[in-house]
């Protein structure tokens, strides 16, 4: 339960960081917003009934305490989120947007905090576009533009839709050129691997066991041409005589040969 002092406190706070906010410093604004939620908390209604003016009880239904105790509390995280907006901390604007929805996710779509709502879509769209989360960003600035027909805000999506598409395709070029990159320098591995592999197989030395091999085989050629050289010139016959040819008469003659 939310007492009538400490929501008067909270509106009084929200109003002066609100006077904060538009003289420049964000800073006291953020901190006088955050103090309006050590006075009415984060959740809980206002009392049945409330004093007026001249001290006379005000009685109002559930629902209008509900929405006035509700609407304190989107308005201040709305005003948070704006300012987390201007310091581009995507994560403090998603994350008070989430609030925002999370206390807004029944209202009746007459209700004016329709417009906060719309708000939250808008900027978490933002943050989600900074984050190059496209789909999420784009998802959220057409549950945005569903729920506003105000003139300037509905221009204000439209505008973003324009960042978006421009984002997406500069990704997408980006991506192009990092997978081009990464192909290049692919092929230039492989060429360079396969060059590594044609000097290797050049350069190879001859195994030891041909050199052998083809050395004794020099060594029987030259060993059969002296044998051929030393053997002399017979002719065998029947008598087992050899025919020898005389050098100095240049005729053949017989010489007896032992078997």
């Amino acid at each position: 339960m939310v007492s009538k002092e400490d929501f008067e406190a909270g509106t009084l706070l929200k109003e002066e960081g609100n006077a904060a906010f538009k003289a420049g410093d964000l800073k006291l604004a953020l901190k006088k917003y955050s103090r309006v939620f050590g006075m009415i908390g984060m959740n809980g209604d206002l009392p049945a009934e409330l004093m007026g003016l001249g001290g006379d009880v005000v009685k109002q239904s559930s629902k209008e305490i509900k929405g006035e105790a509700s609407a304190l509390r989107i308005k201040t995280f709305q005003n948070i989120m704006i300012i987390y907006n201007k310091w581009n901390n995507v994560e403090k604007v998603k994350e008070k947007a989430d609030k925002i929805l999370e206390l807004a996710a029944s209202l009746d779509p007459e209700d004016p905090l329709n417009k906060q709502k719309a708000k939250a879509f808008f900027f978490r769209a933002r943050a989600h576009r900074l984050s190059t989360n496209f789909e999420l960003a784009e998802k959220d600035l057409n549950s945005a533009k569903e729920m506003i027909d105000d003139e300037r805000m509905m221009k204000q999506i439209d505008k973003e839709f324009q960042l978006l598409e421009k984002c997406i395709d500069r990704e997408e070029k980006r991506f192009e050129r990092k997978m081009k990159a990464a192909m290049k320098k692919s092929q230039k591995k492989e060429k360079a691997a396969a060059k590594n592999e044609s000097q290797k197989k050049v350069a190879q030395p001859i195994p030891e066991a041909m050199e052998v091999d083809e050395q004794h085989a020099d060594e029987e050629v030259q060993v059969k041409d002296v044998k051929q050289d030393e053997t002399p010139q017979t002719i065998a016959g029947d008598d087992h005589k050899a025919v020898v040819q005389d050098e100095s008469s240049g005729s053949p003659r017989l010489r007896s040969t032992e078997i």
